[in-house]
């Protein structure tokens, strides 16, 4: 894998988190590889940056966080299966999903660990927050505030009030797990 070690080459956060996760799922490293190599340098360097934030909000569970990724990535596989088998989702109303996914603390907190790193290892999570940051620095003043409906494990919210110098964030969201880790 000397091309992936090319790429990581000076983003040490982004080159710890993936060598993280091939630990626990070596067989990821191809695809890895693939997401990596369509970005920009501007976008790695992007990517080393969100890794290093992802890697602090791990901390001592980034082995879990890790093995959480593993899971959501078979989660979303068997639900894509599903959809092409059925031409459905799994879980069609509001009050399903809701007792299902969002008031399920354990699926949550596993599917927002996987959510986590997704936003450094998925190519279009990463350039989806990369135009995020770079749209809402174009609208908001520093010292301004922020509301964020829907807020997950709180990357964006933390990306928004440290890069964007905001004085002031809230959060909002139907899971008590994604709050806490909010």
């Amino acid at each position: 894998m000397a091309v992936m070690e090319e790429m990581l080459a000076g983003r040490p956060d982004l080159a710890r988190l993936t060598a993280l996760v091939t630990g626990v799922w070596p067989e990821h490293a191809e695809y890895l590889q693939k997401s990596f190599a369509v970005r920009t340098p501007a976008l790695l360097d992007t990517s080393d940056e969100v890794a290093k934030v992802v890697l602090a909000l791990a901390g001592d569970h980034a082995q879990k966080v890790a093995e959480d990724y593993r899971w959501l990535c078979e989660v979303i596989r068997e639900e894509e299966l599903n959809f092409a088998r059925t031409d459905a989702y799994r879980f069609s109303t509001f009050a399903e999903t809701n007792a299902h996914v969002y008031s399920d603390d354990v699926f949550m907190e596993r599917y927002m660990h996987g959510l986590l790193l997704s936003h450094v290892l998925w190519y279009m999570h990463t350039s989806s927050l990369e135009f995020f940051l770079g749209r809402l620095a174009a609208r908001v003043q520093p010292g301004g505030k922020l509301m964020e409906v829907g807020s997950g494990h709180g990357l964006l919210i933390y990306l928004a009030l440290t890069k964007l110098g905001l004085r002031e964030a809230v959060a909002w969201d139907i899971s008590a797990v994604s709050l806490d880790q909010t």
